[in-house]
Protein backbone atom coordinates (compact mmCIF):
# COMPACT_ATOMS: atom_id res chain seq x y z
CA UNK A 1 0.00 0.00 0.00
CA UNK A 2 1.50 3.26 -1.02
CA UNK A 3 1.58 6.29 1.98
CA UNK A 4 3.49 9.48 1.27
CA UNK A 5 6.31 9.68 3.67
CA UNK A 6 5.11 12.85 5.33
CA UNK A 7 1.96 11.22 6.03
CA UNK A 8 3.39 7.82 7.00
CA UNK A 9 3.78 8.64 10.74
CA UNK A 10 0.56 10.89 10.99
CA UNK A 11 -2.13 8.05 9.90
CA UNK A 12 -3.57 5.16 11.51
CA UNK A 13 -5.72 2.13 11.16
CA UNK A 14 -4.86 1.83 7.79
CA UNK A 15 -6.83 -0.95 5.56
CA UNK A 16 -7.00 -1.17 1.72
CA UNK A 17 -10.28 -0.12 0.13
CA UNK A 18 -11.36 -2.50 -2.08
CA UNK A 19 -14.94 -1.33 -3.52
CA UNK A 20 -14.00 0.91 -6.54
CA UNK A 21 -12.75 -1.01 -9.69
CA UNK A 22 -10.44 1.62 -11.12
CA UNK A 23 -6.28 1.08 -11.96
CA UNK A 24 -6.31 3.56 -8.70
CA UNK A 25 -5.29 2.30 -5.23
CA UNK A 26 -7.37 3.71 -1.80
CA UNK A 27 -6.19 3.16 1.49
CA UNK A 28 -8.53 4.26 4.56
CA UNK A 29 -7.23 5.64 7.16
CA UNK A 30 -7.47 8.10 10.27
CA UNK A 31 -5.19 11.42 11.21
CA UNK A 32 -5.94 12.91 14.29
CA UNK A 33 -9.78 11.20 14.71
CA UNK A 34 -10.89 12.38 11.27
CA UNK A 35 -11.45 9.75 8.99
CA UNK A 36 -9.26 10.32 5.32
CA UNK A 37 -8.42 8.58 2.26
CA UNK A 38 -5.23 8.34 0.08
CA UNK A 39 -5.79 8.08 -3.17
CA UNK A 40 -2.97 6.98 -5.91
CA UNK A 41 -2.36 5.93 -9.26
CA UNK A 42 1.09 5.32 -11.37
CA UNK A 43 2.38 8.18 -13.19
CA UNK A 44 1.73 6.82 -16.72
CA UNK A 45 -2.06 7.44 -16.08
CA UNK A 46 -1.34 11.59 -16.02
CA UNK A 47 -2.78 11.99 -19.37
CA UNK A 48 -6.05 10.29 -18.87
CA UNK A 49 -9.37 11.05 -16.71
CA UNK A 50 -7.74 8.30 -13.58
CA UNK A 51 -5.12 10.80 -13.13
CA UNK A 52 -5.70 11.32 -9.75
CA UNK A 53 -3.63 14.89 -9.78
CA UNK A 54 -6.93 16.06 -11.98
CA UNK A 55 -9.27 14.35 -10.13
CA UNK A 56 -7.97 16.94 -7.20
CA UNK A 57 -8.09 19.80 -9.53
CA UNK A 58 -11.73 19.17 -10.40
CA UNK A 59 -12.54 18.78 -6.36
CA UNK A 60 -10.86 22.13 -5.72
CA UNK A 61 -12.76 23.89 -8.36
CA UNK A 62 -15.92 22.26 -7.00
CA UNK A 63 -15.45 23.58 -3.89
CA UNK A 64 -18.48 25.72 -3.30
CA UNK A 65 -20.32 24.42 -6.06
CA UNK A 66 -21.25 20.63 -5.05
CA UNK A 67 -20.66 18.76 -2.28
CA UNK A 68 -17.21 17.33 -2.63
CA UNK A 69 -14.25 15.72 -0.10
CA UNK A 70 -12.06 18.28 0.98
CA UNK A 71 -8.57 17.64 -0.02
CA UNK A 72 -5.55 17.62 2.73
CA UNK A 73 -2.71 17.04 0.31
CA UNK A 74 -1.81 16.06 -3.11
CA UNK A 75 1.34 15.91 -5.05
CA UNK A 76 3.92 12.66 -6.58
CA UNK A 77 5.89 10.30 -4.88
CA UNK A 78 7.66 6.97 -6.42
CA UNK A 79 6.12 7.63 -10.01
CA UNK A 80 2.77 7.77 -8.23
CA UNK A 81 0.36 10.84 -7.96
CA UNK A 82 -1.58 11.06 -4.70
CA UNK A 83 -4.16 12.81 -3.15
CA UNK A 84 -5.11 13.08 0.44
CA UNK A 85 -9.55 13.42 1.15
CA UNK A 86 -11.69 13.74 3.65
CA UNK A 87 -14.05 10.66 4.22
CA UNK A 88 -17.78 11.33 3.13
CA UNK A 89 -20.86 10.84 5.20
CA UNK A 90 -24.16 9.47 4.63
CA UNK A 91 -25.73 6.31 2.66
CA UNK A 92 -24.27 4.78 -0.05
CA UNK A 93 -26.58 4.64 -2.71
CA UNK A 94 -26.33 1.07 -3.80
CA UNK A 95 -27.86 0.72 -0.20
CA UNK A 96 -31.20 1.86 -2.01
CA UNK A 97 -30.85 -1.07 -4.55
CA UNK A 98 -33.47 -2.68 -2.54
CA UNK A 99 -35.65 0.16 -2.96
CA UNK A 100 -35.64 0.93 -6.70
CA UNK A 101 -38.04 3.72 -6.41
CA UNK A 102 -35.95 5.58 -3.85
CA UNK A 103 -32.89 4.28 -5.97
CA UNK A 104 -34.34 6.07 -8.70
CA UNK A 105 -35.48 9.55 -7.10
CA UNK A 106 -31.62 9.83 -6.05
CA UNK A 107 -30.42 9.26 -9.47
CA UNK A 108 -32.50 11.81 -11.01
CA UNK A 109 -31.70 14.13 -8.27
CA UNK A 110 -28.18 14.21 -8.68
CA UNK A 111 -28.45 14.32 -12.59
CA UNK A 112 -30.11 17.75 -11.69
CA UNK A 113 -27.89 18.49 -9.32
CA UNK A 114 -24.95 17.32 -11.39
CA UNK A 115 -26.03 19.42 -14.82
CA UNK A 116 -27.12 22.87 -12.97
CA UNK A 117 -22.91 23.31 -12.13
CA UNK A 118 -22.34 26.42 -14.40
CA UNK A 119 -19.65 25.53 -17.03
CA UNK A 120 -18.96 28.95 -18.53
CA UNK A 121 -15.57 28.95 -16.23
CA UNK A 122 -14.81 25.20 -16.34
CA UNK A 123 -11.74 23.94 -17.80
CA UNK A 124 -11.92 20.44 -17.44
CA UNK A 125 -12.88 18.84 -20.96
CA UNK A 126 -14.46 15.90 -20.82
CA UNK A 127 -15.78 15.64 -24.24
CA UNK A 128 -16.22 12.71 -26.78
CA UNK A 129 -12.82 13.60 -28.70
CA UNK A 130 -11.29 13.40 -25.01
CA UNK A 131 -12.74 10.35 -24.59
CA UNK A 132 -11.97 8.80 -27.58
CA UNK A 133 -8.39 9.58 -27.69
CA UNK A 134 -7.85 8.16 -23.89
CA UNK A 135 -9.62 5.46 -25.15
CA UNK A 136 -7.57 4.77 -27.95
CA UNK A 137 -4.37 5.40 -25.66
CA UNK A 138 -5.53 2.91 -23.34
CA UNK A 139 -6.24 0.36 -26.14
CA UNK A 140 -2.89 0.88 -27.65
CA UNK A 141 -0.97 0.24 -24.38
CA UNK A 142 -3.31 -2.71 -23.30
CA UNK A 143 -4.68 -0.47 -20.28
CA UNK A 144 -8.33 -0.67 -21.63
CA UNK A 145 -11.06 -2.89 -20.01
CA UNK A 146 -11.36 -5.84 -21.77
CA UNK A 147 -13.19 -8.83 -19.69
CA UNK A 148 -16.39 -7.20 -17.89
CA UNK A 149 -18.33 -6.36 -21.13
CA UNK A 150 -22.39 -6.45 -20.64
CA UNK A 151 -23.58 -9.51 -22.12
CA UNK A 152 -26.38 -7.26 -24.49
CA UNK A 153 -22.95 -5.47 -25.92
CA UNK A 154 -22.70 -6.49 -29.78
CA UNK A 155 -19.20 -6.28 -30.00
CA UNK A 156 -16.49 -8.69 -29.40
CA UNK A 157 -12.97 -6.49 -30.73
CA UNK A 158 -11.86 -3.53 -28.87
CA UNK A 159 -10.47 -1.94 -31.68
CA UNK A 160 -14.16 -2.80 -33.93
CA UNK A 161 -15.91 -1.13 -31.21
CA UNK A 162 -13.86 1.71 -30.50
CA UNK A 163 -14.15 2.32 -34.59
CA UNK A 164 -17.34 2.15 -34.41
CA UNK A 165 -17.67 4.95 -31.54
CA UNK A 166 -15.68 7.41 -33.74
CA UNK A 167 -17.56 6.38 -36.77
CA UNK A 168 -20.48 7.17 -35.03
CA UNK A 169 -19.89 10.32 -32.83
CA UNK A 170 -23.28 12.04 -31.99
CA UNK A 171 -23.14 15.72 -31.62
CA UNK A 172 -22.80 17.13 -28.26
CA UNK A 173 -24.72 19.04 -26.23
CA UNK A 174 -22.40 20.42 -23.05
CA UNK A 175 -23.44 19.84 -19.28
CA UNK A 176 -21.20 19.57 -16.60
CA UNK A 177 -20.94 15.60 -16.07
CA UNK A 178 -19.95 13.60 -13.30
CA UNK A 179 -18.70 10.90 -15.86
CA UNK A 180 -18.97 8.04 -13.60
CA UNK A 181 -22.09 9.01 -11.48
CA UNK A 182 -24.17 5.62 -10.98
CA UNK A 183 -21.97 4.06 -7.92
CA UNK A 184 -19.76 7.32 -6.30
CA UNK A 185 -22.60 9.31 -4.31
CA UNK A 186 -23.41 9.41 -0.70
CA UNK A 187 -26.99 10.43 0.45
CA UNK A 188 -27.18 12.32 3.58
CA UNK A 189 -30.55 13.70 4.28
CA UNK A 190 -31.44 16.15 1.47
CA UNK A 191 -27.95 16.58 0.26
CA UNK A 192 -25.52 14.69 -1.90
CA UNK A 193 -22.09 14.41 -1.69
CA UNK A 194 -19.67 12.82 -4.53
CA UNK A 195 -16.49 11.76 -5.05
CA UNK A 196 -14.43 9.72 -7.94
CA UNK A 197 -14.47 12.54 -10.08
CA UNK A 198 -11.77 11.99 -12.31
CA UNK A 199 -13.66 11.98 -15.38
CA UNK A 200 -15.88 15.25 -14.39
CA UNK A 201 -15.56 17.68 -16.78
CA UNK A 202 -17.64 18.88 -19.79
CA UNK A 203 -19.71 16.34 -21.57
CA UNK A 204 -22.99 15.83 -23.26
CA UNK A 205 -25.76 15.57 -21.37
CA UNK A 206 -26.64 11.72 -21.93
CA UNK A 207 -23.43 10.55 -20.73
CA UNK A 208 -24.41 10.57 -17.07
CA UNK A 209 -27.85 9.54 -17.90
CA UNK A 210 -26.50 6.83 -20.06
CA UNK A 211 -25.07 5.12 -17.56
CA UNK A 212 -28.37 5.62 -14.29
CA UNK A 213 -30.37 3.66 -17.45
CA UNK A 214 -27.79 1.24 -17.57
CA UNK A 215 -27.83 0.27 -13.55
CA UNK A 216 -31.36 0.90 -13.73
CA UNK A 217 -32.06 -1.66 -16.50
CA UNK A 218 -30.57 -4.61 -13.67
CA UNK A 219 -34.34 -3.80 -12.44
CA UNK A 220 -35.88 -5.92 -15.16
CA UNK A 221 -38.94 -3.33 -15.10
CA UNK A 222 -39.00 -1.17 -17.61
CA UNK A 223 -41.51 1.10 -15.52
CA UNK A 224 -37.89 2.44 -13.16
CA UNK A 225 -36.58 3.68 -16.43
CA UNK A 226 -39.89 5.10 -17.51
CA UNK A 227 -40.14 7.05 -13.96
CA UNK A 228 -36.81 7.97 -13.88
CA UNK A 229 -37.24 9.93 -17.20
CA UNK A 230 -40.60 11.52 -15.58
CA UNK A 231 -38.40 12.98 -12.98
CA UNK A 232 -35.97 14.26 -15.10
CA UNK A 233 -39.02 15.70 -17.03
CA UNK A 234 -37.21 14.40 -20.66
CA UNK A 235 -37.92 12.44 -23.19
CA UNK A 236 -34.92 9.20 -23.74
CA UNK A 237 -33.06 9.77 -26.66
CA UNK A 238 -32.07 6.20 -27.21
CA UNK A 239 -29.83 6.60 -29.51
CA UNK A 240 -27.46 8.30 -27.17
CA UNK A 241 -27.57 6.34 -24.16
CA UNK A 242 -26.81 3.05 -25.96
CA UNK A 243 -23.83 5.22 -27.71
CA UNK A 244 -22.77 6.52 -24.16
CA UNK A 245 -23.09 2.71 -22.66
CA UNK A 246 -20.62 1.46 -25.40
CA UNK A 247 -18.03 4.12 -24.78
CA UNK A 248 -17.76 2.60 -21.09
CA UNK A 249 -17.32 -0.63 -21.80
CA UNK A 250 -13.65 -0.33 -22.12
CA UNK A 251 -13.33 1.86 -19.01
Amino acid sequence: MFIPSKWKNKVADICLDEEGMSAAEVIKCHSDNEGLFIKSIDVKYANTTYSVKREQEIMQWLQGKLKVPRIFDFGSECNREYMIMSELQGIHIDDFEDNPDEYVIHLANCIKLIQSVDISDCEFDSSLNVRLDELKWLIDNNLASLDDWEDTTIFTDPHELYQWLCDNKPSEDLVFSHGDITANFFVNGSDYFFYDMGRAGIADRWMDIAFCVSNIREFEDRKYEDRFFELLNIKPDYKKIEYFILLDEMF
